[in-house]
């Protein structure tokens, strides 16, 4: 049942959000949405696993009201990733959207949903 709802709400963010693009009040760019962020996204665990991956098809509505609680360099040391991340409830509880730019070419992408920091 889990693995056949995620593979449900791939196939309808490769239809209804892939390619598309919202806009961040606090983001130079817009924030566009790729098949690898969907997957990461889906695959991401989440203290609201079902519930964090239901929101997939809202999260064009939520990114533009979502404010920034959080910045950071890629983990792993990559120079060129910086990630963002943007508060959001699900459940009742706080989750956060995170947003990847890459910065050689100053493009921000959906990268996935956590309910929790790491390192803050």
């Amino acid at each position: 049942m889990q693995k056949q709802r995620i593979k449900e709400l791939k196939e309808w963010a490769k239809n209804n959000l892939i390619g598309k693009e919202v806009i961040h009040p606090d983001f130079s760019e817009k924030i566009c949405f790729s098949s690898t962020g969907i997957k990461e996204y889906l695959n991401q665990p989440h203290k609201h696993f079902f519930a964090k991956n239901e929101l997939l098809k809202e999260i064009d509505e939520i990114i533009p009201k979502s404010k920034i609680v959080y910045d950071a360099e890629d983990m792993k040391g990559n120079p060129n990733n910086h990630y963002f991340y943007l508060e959001t409830k699900i459940c009742e509880n706080y989750s956060y959207i995170i947003i990847r730019l890459t910065k050689h070419n100053n493009k921000y992408t959906l990268y996935s949903m956590v309910d929790k920091i790491k390192n803050r």
